[in-house]
């Protein structure tokens, strides 16, 4: 019988990635699952995808806002 397993894909530059990195492994401990992590290049994986749209940081709302986000992870994940 194969364990279950949970592949977690991430990139190195995404703070969203690193805040769910600080509890997907506890997760998977809890449930008797595999832990999988495997790096992606984001901006390869977009051009990849045709999302040819601006960078997040060039859009100040935008930018405002998912730092707003951020905190609230962050603050929620302690």
């Amino acid at each position: 019988m194969t364990a279950r397993a949970l592949d977690f894909y991430f990139d190195f530059m995404s703070p969203f990635a690193y805040l769910a990195f600080q509890k997907v492994p506890g997760l998977c401990r809890k449930y008797g699952l595999e832990f999988r992590p495997h790096v992606a290049n984001l901006p390869r994986l977009k051009l990849l995808a045709g999302n040819t749209g601006p960078a997040n940081v060039s859009i100040p709302l935008k930018i405002r806002y998912l730092r707003k986000d951020l905190d609230r992870w962050a603050t929620l994940y302690d």
